[in-house]
């Protein structure tokens, strides 16, 4: 069992692995922080990721027995400082993608004059290889297949204050990324958790209420975003049958890059 802690004394936290058979053989993976840790199981559940807080400067892989062996670590220099986060694994367990972006540090009042804009970055924790392309999007899942990362993205117009959130897909070899839904201000929010389908078919979203609608409560009773849509990832992947009549021809599985 993997547990953060916090000690009561000093309000430090430290990543446990606790013994679940009862003996009390539990292992200190990290400790002594005053960020709490966050991570992320790997899907075969014997590695794991861990940071220091959802802003970190590194990005650390462990296996289930505690033993660290990929350490990924930014190191930003004088007046600026790197952010890591939104990390997820690779269905087959061999690679991680996070985000990475450098900004001037909060203390500091001289600019960081090496800042650079958000980027995806693709490690494989055997070889700790790394493909760096530049895109805003968070990744968020990994689609089954292992050749795209869905995320969401944002832009806003300082000239006429208007903001859009946008879901994209990135191909992981190529780095080329393709936007897939935008959402305008009246839809409002997505669940980065849960909003890819079991089958990786359909993606969904919260929508604002209309105000004209029946639906509206006014501000009364709750919120105003108990509607949901759909919106097709069939521009990434089809479900492929063809069937002819008076033949044993019969083709059916998956069809690859088709566009609708």
């Amino acid at each position: 069992i993997l547990t953060v802690e916090r000690d009561r004394q000093n309000g430090r936290y430290r990543l446990t692995i606790v013994d679940g058979s009862g003996q009390g053989n539990h292992l200190n993976v990290a400790g002594d922080s005053l960020d709490q840790y966050i991570y992320f199981i790997s899907p075969d559940r014997r590695s794991f990721v861990y940071m220091k807080g959802r802003n970190a400067d590194s990005v650390n892989i462990s296996d289930i027995e505690g033993n660290l062996y990929v350490r990924k670590a930014r190191t930003g220099g004088i007046y600026c400082r790197p952010f890591l986060s939104d990390v997820v694994w690779s269905p087959d367990n061999h690679a991680i993608a996070f985000s990475e972006r450098l900004e001037t540090c909060g203390d500091c009042m001289i600019p960081c004059k090496d800042t650079y804009g958000p980027h995806v970055i693709i490690m494989d924790q055997a070889t700790k290889e790394e493909r760096s392309f530049a895109s805003s999007m968070s990744p968020d899942v990994w689609l089954s297949d292992g050749t795209y990362l869905v995320g969401g993205s944002s832009s806003h117009d300082m000239v006429t204050g208007s903001s859009n959130t946008y879901i994209d897909a990135m191909n992981v070899v190529t780095g080329e990324v393709g936007s897939l839904l935008t959402i305008p201000d009246s839809y409002i929010r997505y669940d980065k958790n849960n909003y890819v389908s079991p089958l990786e078919n359909y993606i969904t979203y919260f929508k604002e209420v209309d105000p004209a609608s029946v639906c509206y409560s006014g501000g009364l009773g709750g919120l105003n975003e108990d509607l949901w849509s759909l919106s097709s990832l069939f521009n990434l992947r089809a479900n492929l049958w063809v069937t002819r009549d008076r033949s044993a021809v019969a083709l059916k599985g998956i069809a690859q890059y088709l566009y609708f």
